[in-house]
Order: C-alpha cells, then sequence, then structure tokens
C-alpha cells in the first residue's frame, strides 16, 4: 500500500506533506533533491518531461547511438588485449601455464536527463537565491508551493488530450475518472507564526483558511499563536494538553455550547466571531483565564498583581476583558468547553442605580432592580466554590466575596479602590482627581496611581482577590 513491494497505493490517494518549524527551509524550497517540497510540486513532471525528450532524441538519433556503442566498444577491446597480453608474458614468469583473460562489458550509453532546479526570489527588483532570503520569505514561498500543490480539476481538464483511438465521449469519460482519481492533500504546518511579522501571520492564516476550503484539501496547523485561531474556523480548534501523563483533547463549536447551555447558537457565533479575532484568543494558550467586565479592570488588577509580586503572565495567567458583566458568560463556557479553568470577576452594582440617578426615584428603583436581576442571573451559573474572604452563598447587595473560583464586589472595582486611602491620594496626585468623584475612568491613571500607592493600607479585599486568582488552576 505504501510502495515498499509493488505501487505505492496510498499516494494515489492522498498526498500528505509536513512544514517543519526548522530554520533550513531553504533545503525544501531551494532545490529539487529527493523528498524536497520542490521535488514535491515539480519532480514528477521534470522525470516526465526529460524521459519524453530522451526517448524522442534516440528515435531521432538510433545510427549515432550505434556508432558511438561500436567506436566505444572497439576502442575498449583493442586497449584491453594489449594489457592482458603483458600481464600473461609476465605471469608466465610466475607461474607457468597460467593465464588471465580480461573481459569487457560495455553499457548501452544513453544521455542523462537529469535536470535540476533552483529557486530565486526577487523582492523590490533584488533578486537572490532562496536561501539567501529570511526565513519569513522562505517560509512564505514554501506555503505557496503548497498552495499549488492542491490537486487541481482546471488543470487536469487543460492536460487532457483526447487519445486517437477514442471519440469524444470515452475521452470524457476518461476525464472524469481523472478528476475522481485526483488525490487529496493534507498539508501539516508547525507554528507557521514563526518568523513572521505580526500582519503577515494573520496574512497567512487568511490563506490557509481559504486553502483548506478548497475541494481535495485540508490544512493541519500547529500553532502557539492566536493569530491563527479565526472565528471561521473556531470548530476545528483542539488544544492539546499534558495531564497525569497522557494528552488530552478539547474542542467545542457553538452548537455544542447552545445544547450543554440552551443559549441560542446565533448568539454564541456572534459572541465567537467578535471575541475570537481579538486578544481574546490568547486564552486558548493560557494555563488559566481571568475574565472581567472591562479594560479598566484588566489593568487594575494585572498592577495589583505586579506589586502583590503575584505576576499572572508568569503563572501562566491571562487576564481577558469581555467589554460588560452581560456578555461574560458565553466567553466562560467556551474555556470551560476548551478544558481552560476561567476565574470570574463580577461588579455587584448595588449602589450604581444610585449612583446615576440620585434625584429621580422612579429611574432608580427601575435602574436597580435591573442590576439586581442581571447579578442574580451570573450568581445563578457561578462553578462551585470555597469562600476565602466573605460569606456564600452570593447575594446581591451582601459585601464583597472573594471565592476560589471567582470574586463578587459589592457593587464595583472603584468602590473597592476608593477604600485604599493611599491609592486615592496617589491618583490626586497626579491630577486625576479623586477616585470618589468618578469624574473620568482612565486606565493608566488607575496603573500608575497602584504603582505609586502604599502597599500597607490596600484593603484585604483586593489584596485577596488577586492572591485569589494566583492560586487558582
Amino acid at each position: 500500500m505504501f510502495g515498499i513491494n509493488g505501487s505505492n497505493v496510498i499516494r494515489e490517494c492522498v498526498r500528505l506533506v509536513l512544514v517543519p518549524a526548522s530554520t533550513n527551509i531553504s533545503s525544501q524550497v531551494g532545490e529539487s533533491g529527493r523528498g524536497t517540497a520542490l521535488n514535491e510540486l515539480i519532480g514528477a513532471v521534470m522525470s516526465d518531461a526529460g524521459a519524453r525528450a530522451q526517448a524522442e532524441w534516440l528515435v531521432e538519433n538510433e545510427a549515432t547511438m550505434s556508432q558511438l556503442q561500436t567506436r566505444v566498444r572497439e576502442s575498449v577491446e583493442a586497449s584491453t588485449d594489449i594489457q592482458t597480453s603483458r600481464i600473461n608474458s609476465r605471469l608466465s614468469s610466475l607461474v607457468p601455464n597460467a593465464s588471465v583473460a580480461l573481459t569487457t562489458t560495455v553499457p548501452d550509453w544513453t544521455p542523462k536527463t537529469d535536470a535540476t532546479v533552483t529557486t530565486d526570489v526577487t523582492i523590490d527588483g533584488v533578486t537572490n537565491d532562496v536561501s539567501k532570503q529570511g526565513h519569513g520569505i522562505q517560509r512564505a514561498v514554501m506555503i505557496s508551493m503548497f498552495q499549488a500543490l492542491v490537486p487541481d480539476a482546471e488543470l487536469t481538464r487543460d492536460n487532457h488530450v483526447q487519445a486517437d483511438d477514442e471519440d469524444e465521449a470515452e475521452a470524457n469519460t476518461r476525464l472524469e475518472e481523472e478528476l475522481a482519481r485526483l488525490p487529496s492533500l493534507i498539508i501539516c504546518i508547525e507554528e507557521p507564526e514563526i518568523y513572521q511579522h505580526p500582519i503577515r501571520a494573520r496574512a497567512f492564516a487568511r490563506t490557509l483558511t481559504e486553502l483548506s476550503t478548497q475541494l481535495g484539501a485540508q490544512v493541519i496547523v500547529a500553532t502557539h499563536s492566536p493569530y491563527f485561531v479565526r472565528p471561521d474556523q473556531f470548530s476545528s480548534l483542539r488544544r492539546f494538553t499534558l495531564k497525569d501523563g497522557q494528552t488530552e483533547v478539547s474542542s467545542t463549536s457553538p452548537a455544542e455550547l447552545s445544547a450543554s447551555t440552551g443559549i441560542p447558537v446565533e448568539k454564541i457565533s456572534k459572541i465567537v466571531d467578535k471575541r475570537v479575532p481579538t486578544e481574546f484568543s490568547e486564552g486558548f494558550f493560557a494555563d488559566s483565564v481571568a475574565l472581567v467586565e472591562g479594560d479598566t479592570d484588566r489593568a487594575v488588577v494585572e498592577a495589583l498583581a505586579s506589586r502583590l509580586n503575584l505576576a499572572l503572565d508568569v503563572k501562566g495567567i491571562s487576564v481577558l476583558e469581555v467589554s460588560s458583566k452581560e456578555s461574560i458568560r458565553i466567553p466562560y463556557e467556551i474555556l470551560h468547553a476548551l478544558g481552560i479553568p476561567a476565574f470570574v470577576f463580577i461588579d455587584g452594582d448595588f449602589l450604581g442605580a444610585k449612583r446615576k440617578h440620585p434625584t429621580d426615584a422612579a429611574k432608580e428603583s427601575s435602574a436597580h432592580a435591573s442590576h439586581k436581576a442581571a447579578t442574580e442571573s451570573i450568581i445563578a451559573w457561578l462553578p462551585s466554590s470555597v469562600a476565602v474572604q466573605g460569606n456564600l452563598p452570593v447575594l446581591f447587595g451582601n459585601p464583597t466575596v472573594v471565592a476560589s473560583h471567582f470574586v463578587v464586589w459589592y457593587d464595583d472595582l472603584e468602590e473597592e479602590l476608593a477604600a485604599w486611602p493611599s491609592f486615592d491620594a496617589a491618583l490626586v496626585a497626579n491630577g486625576d482627581g479623586s477616585i470618589r468623584a468618578r469624574t473620568k475612568k482612565d486606565l493608566y491613571a488607575y496603573r500608575n496611581a497602584i504603582l505609586d500607592a502604599d502597599m500597607s493600607d490596600m484593603p484585604d479585599t483586593l489584596k485577596s482577590a488577586i492572591e485569589a486568582i494566583a492560586a487558582f488552576k
């Protein structure tokens, strides 16, 4: 089946090509040696073309070839006879009645047809051998070659020629059979992001996605780059992890998530399209993830962790913002389905309505009810957890709860920071006003104030929350 003792049946059905994560890419695309990508691309064409030209020339020059063979044989035999005589004249003095015979064999001589191909690349008018190009260019050339390797029905039709002994219907039937026998192509690319600028990596990801949609082609990519996690390929994502010495593979899809959560497929797909192309994809490569409502929360959590010498990235923890409390559920479910532990930070928003409508009791009451419903909706699906600070179960309006899998602030993060005197003083000193005034929500001002604040008067809730996420697995 693999050509060890007969024809390579597997190769006629499917061709698998590996693009390794190596620095020796030029050897694959620069010369048409055995087993190289360039040979895979044009080796068979070169061989057929050379053999055809050789056969045609031999027919045209049969008399010349015969004359050459005769001259070579006669010359070799004459030289051999002389040397045979010289050897025997000396041998007879050493071993009487002994002699040697030198028999010559002149093989049929045919011209060689082993053509070679090298690859030159021209960029901005400057031409160099591919081995002298950067690794990014080399890999781009290689991937372009593999795109050309895709079984092509159009090329098959263009090369199809009706034989002299068949009519048009027979020729068409033979063409359809040839098209049906076109081998599928599987391209396995190891770390396509290496040596690539970010924008080119994204372009590669798009190109590979388009290649994978072609009939008879499949692309398998092993990557550490979020650029290659695309929303239109989300259901094809596989996450490999090692647990207790065994490899675990996780995957999901909008349909599977909908079936397990009851959330409509359309809503899940919308979040996938919105979130996956952004930095959210970084979470797929993390050991665990902390989900926060906004970019200010993210900046504060990361700055606090740094001040407490609990750098989250060193621990493999990625902090991701999801833009709002209502948007946190689906990202959580996506990460959970892919086997990625997710820690959740939630604003209870108990004082939000009063801040927004301080003089309108009716609007305040309506907004308060809305905050209560939204908070309780999230509390309902939060995972089972152990209290670190505060009391479980979580109730709307209760003091901040820090648990092993989540934090629910009594109101919001600003309210917690407002209880940190030296932070507020640093914010005022930097010209940003007291946090209690809530005149603006500036993540850079918050981060700088955290870096300048005295850690000794930091509220216990903030410290416990950061320690909980740092310990989360």
